[in-house]
């Protein structure tokens, strides 16, 4: 399917669906052609009846519907409303063009022959229901490039308009009352709700402001948007967000644009689009769709372009605060909304509304200025970037150990969410912290990140899980919550926390302290912070991960200490569960506390979760309608025990197989599969018991589970076939096809405990903390061939680990004709030269090899493989192996490396 874009300054207007609504009669027709009526009728009856004569494959009829509706949805053109333009001659010309080339790709597409190849491929979609059909395909094709040349017209009517304006000073009376009734004449024609809206108005709207009269400015005048452009405008507002972070500089401010965008866009479909307010709302939601659709796929646009459009999108964004403030002053939002008996739907978007209103407020706020300026100022970018790098590397502790960070299913969680989202607006309260408490599987760390993602775009937001086990990554938190606010979109925030480092640049080096990182990193800069009104956010999630519970103990000290001195806008939320030695401290301190295990009733969110996951399994497996029945819900509710964890592994589990068939043994043994515990057990146990007739398979499966549960850094699929690549069962295997194998045969039955990401250099990580807790603890599954020996597995990784290093580290092993180059220059060099496999070695190795030689001093054996191992590294590759560090940005953990081992032996 060929690419969509909104048409920009920089192209000539490619244009979308439904020929201007406001055509000019003009005196002149020197260039007028009366055949372009007629061509254009003819041609849209004869694709009319090719689309209704012919017999489309079943799942292709609604894209033949809806492009049947967009053909039809356009006025007439008639001779007297095409105006004596050359512009607008040719795009009329390009519109035949268009509808004789659709004309054309349906004919050949309806032939005998190609009904047959139809049919066929309707055969072959059955076996791949989430992709489109060819035939599907097509008619969206045909759709675009008529919506696309539509659009371009309208665009060109407006820009005329506004320029006759400009010469002309017209009255209220006729000219404009007749505009109207032409207007008003060409909808009546239309089927309810397809009257189209353009896209977006010409920049002159941007850069001038138009007379009150002016029908493109007066919603008077002016038709709703339709459902087709706000279809284009969310597909363009969610490119733009997701592309946003390639934008050099202004990118967060553009994807927070988006996001407004995209919220005005979620609001106009539920609102009465003819009432007044959503006629304003869609015109500006229009112009920003237009303005943000310059950026899309623009990451190597110059500075001067780039300045161009900020200051386009903020004086875009002032204009739309200024109506959109106006309209929730004057309860204009609630009438649109009850327009359409959306009563419900009111309460349901004033959180949407107050949220795109903040949003607003902070993106206007910051003004265009500071952002050209660094835009255009290359030497205060490359300082930023190398002061954010001295706090290493941000992404340590910010995804957590969840699928990315997984956020509260939408409709769940509403009120705890709620009281969160007070307590960070109101600067009056006397607390300015909130800690979470609540079980394994409770939805902590999924509130958590809940709470970031929706107030990202409104407040300076930083977050940090730790995770059990990565005592290295634990032992960052305070630099990584620094760097997240050095890169945030506040410049105030910004400027504060560089200038910190900027005079304490080995700040995050090996043994600095956490209380002076506290000190340096976040008590000094908030302190220049006190005229700064935005909420500063942050987020530290499962406190009782973290290996050492003292260092636990002395953040909380450190946030109770400090944080009445804060700024009244800066808040922590923190979270855990509700273990001895931190619930002590933090209980101790009288802050605000929303405790989940006493929480009132989640049934009614998580019987909404399960019947949403249900649903996407019964298309997927092209189940019956009333599968699963109301009553089998209500007991896969009654077996979670309140806790989504339960919910989200069971009904994962379900659509992996036959889910009638796995849904029918989950409820007929109810005792065993309800709680985490027995709930992993079953699906661990199922796992195994596949392979306990072969010891090889058996065996390379439980060494890949341990692998990923002990791992102290994020581990991915290439990483895991490097490291057992000489594993019996791949004798002869390339590392692709043993990556397949693993994915494929080895870990198929885990993927509800398991994320494999499509890719296999991204990193794997099991679902939840409490299937790690399982899988090492030998009081709860000692007995089970799947628990995971610490001791063991670590001396097992360090074996593979030195392998590799011995293997593949050598002098210079980028082969640079200049060592003396900065690592920023040989960035791209070292991640084609070093693999990841032994990146993942070199900063992990000294690790393992602590944890498995510490602990085997108990009585444990076999480790005089590893010390010999160690004793050929340390004398033939440990410079390489500096050096490799050093590649890679982590001088400071081979330092740590290096007093780890000296301490672990002597």
């Amino acid at each position: 399917m060929r690419s969509r874009s909104m048409p920009t300054d920089s192209q000539s207007p490619p244009g979308p669906p439904a020929i201007p609504r406001r055509l000019l009669r003009t005196p002149s027709d020197d260039i007028r052609n009366p055949g372009l009526e007629m061509r254009v009728d003819s041609l849209k009856n004869e694709v009319a009846s090719i689309v209704k004569n012919t017999e489309w494959p079943r799942e292709s009829r609604a894209a033949a519907e809806s492009l049947l509706n967009t053909i039809s949805s356009s006025p007439n053109i008639s001779d007297n409303m095409i105006r004596t333009t050359r512009e607008l001659k040719n795009l009329v010309e390009r519109y035949i063009q268009i509808l004789d080339d659709v004309c054309l790709r349906l004919k050949e597409a309806a032939s005998k022959s190609e009904k047959k190849r139809w049919k066929f491929l309707q055969r072959m979609k059955s076996l791949d229901s989430s992709r489109p059909s060819k035939c599907t395909l097509l008619f969206q094709t045909c759709q675009d490039d008529v919506s696309q040349v539509i659009n371009a017209l309208n665009e060109n009517v407006d820009h005329e308009w506004a320029n006759e304006q400009e010469r002309v000073e017209i009255p209220l009376s006729s000219p404009q009352a007749q505009l109207h009734s032409a207007a008003q004449s060409q909808a009546q024609e239309l089927p309810t709700g397809t009257t189209e809206h353009r896209l977006a108005s010409d920049d002159s709207t941007l850069n001038s402001k138009q007379p009150e009269s002016n029908p493109l400015r007066d919603s008077k005048y002016r038709g709703p948007i339709s459902e087709e452009a706000l279809k284009i405008a969310r597909r363009t507002l969610k490119s733009v967000e997701i592309g946003s972070g390639a934008i050099p500089v202004v990118g967060s401010y553009v994807g927070a644009a988006a996001k407004v965008g995209l919220a005005f866009v979620e609001m106009l479909q539920t609102m009465d689009r003819n009432d007044s307010m959503a006629v304003d709302l869609g015109d500006h939601t229009s112009r920003l769709t237009k303005i943000l659709g310059s950026f899309k796929e623009k990451s190597s646009m110059d500075e001067q372009n780039l300045a161009d459009q900020i200051n386009n999108l903020h004086r875009e964004l002032v204009r739309v605060k200024e109506k959109v403030e106006e309209g929730n002053s004057l309860g204009k939002f609630r009438k649109a909304f009850s327009a359409r008996d959306q009563a419900e739907k009111l309460r349901e978007y004033q959180g949407t509304v107050q949220t795109a209103r903040e949003e607003m407020q902070l993106l206007v706020s910051l003004g265009s200025r500071n952002m050209i300026i660094e835009l255009e100022n290359i030497e205060l970018r490359k300082e930023r970037r190398r002061l954010l790098k001295c706090l290493g590397d941000g992404q340590y502790g910010a995804r957590g150990n969840t699928i990315e960070n997984i956020i509260c299913f939408p409709g769940t969680r509403m009120e705890i969410l709620k009281r969160i989202d007070v307590w960070i607006r109101d600067t009056s309260l006397p607390n300015p912290v909130l800690w979470i408490s609540g079980m394994a599987g409770q939805g902590k760390s999924t509130i958590a990140s809940t709470v970031v993602h929706n107030w990202k775009c409104r407040a300076s937001c930083a977050i940090f899980h730790f995770r059990r086990g990565q005592s290295t990554v634990n032992s960052r938190v305070i630099c990584v919550v620094a760097r997240q606010l050095g890169s945030s979109l506040v410049s105030e925030v910004k400027d504060a926390i560089l200038e910190s480092v900027r005079e304490n640049e080995d700040i995050a080096g090996p043994g600095r302290r956490l209380d002076e990182q506290f000190e340096t990193l976040l008590v000094a800069p908030f302190a220049k912070l006190e005229c700064q009104t935005h909420p500063i956010l942050i987020v530290v999630d499962a406190l009782d991960e973290c290996d050492n519970p003292n260092d636990a103990v002395d953040l909380v000290r450190l946030i109770h200490k400090y944080s009445s001195s804060f700024p009244k806008n800066v808040k922590f939320l923190l979270t855990c569960r509700p273990e001895a030695t931190i619930l002590r401290n933090l209980q101790s301190k009288q802050w605000y506390k929303e405790d989940l295990d006493s929480a009132p009733d989640v049934d009614n969110d998580l019987a909404r979760f399960i019947q949403h996951s249900c649903t996407h399994i019964r298309h997927d497996h092209d189940l019956s309608a009333d599968w699963p029945s109301a009553g089998d819900v209500e007991q896969l509710v009654q077996m979670s025990q309140g806790l989504f964890q339960w919910a989200r592994t069971a009904t994962t589990y379900l659509g992996e197989g036959s889910p009638v068939d796995r849904l029918r043994v989950l409820l007929e043994r109810p005792a065993m599969w309800s709680g985490l515990d027995d709930l992993y057990h079953q699906i661990l146990s199922k796992a195994f018991i596949a392979v306990r007739l072969d010891r090889v398979r058996r065996d390379l499966l439980h060494h890949v589970v341990g692998t990923v549960a002990l791992a102290p850094y994020p581990l991915s699929l290439e990483v895991i076939a490097s490291l057992y690549s000489r594993h019996p069962m791949f004798n002869g295997m390339n590392q692709e096809d043993i990556i397949q194998f693993l994915r494929k045969d080895i870990l198929a039955d885990l993927n509800s405990l398991l994320f494999i990401p499509p890719s296999p250099t991204e990193p794997m990580r099991l679902m939840h903390t409490s299937i790690r807790d399982l899988l090492v603890s030998a009081d709860r599954c000692e007995q089970q061939p799947y628990y995971i020996n610490l001791i063991r597995h670590h001396q097992r990784v360090t074996s593979a680990c030195f392998e590799i290093m011995l293997g593949h580290l050598k002098e210079n092993i980028c082969n640079l004709s200049d060592p003396s180059k900065p690592i920023s220059e040989v960035h791209d060099i070292t991640e084609r030269e070093v693999s990841t496999a032994v990146r993942y070695c070199c900063l992990a190795w000294s690790i393992h090899l602590t944890e498995g030689i510490t602990w085997s001093n108990n009585g444990e054996n076999g480790a005089s493989i590893e010390l010999g191992d160690f004793e050929i590294f340390s004398k033939e590759k440990i410079l390489c192996w500096v050096e490799v560090m050093s590649l890679v940005g982590a001088t400071a953990d081979a330092i740590i490396a290096a007093k780890r081992v000296h301490n672990g032996f002597w």
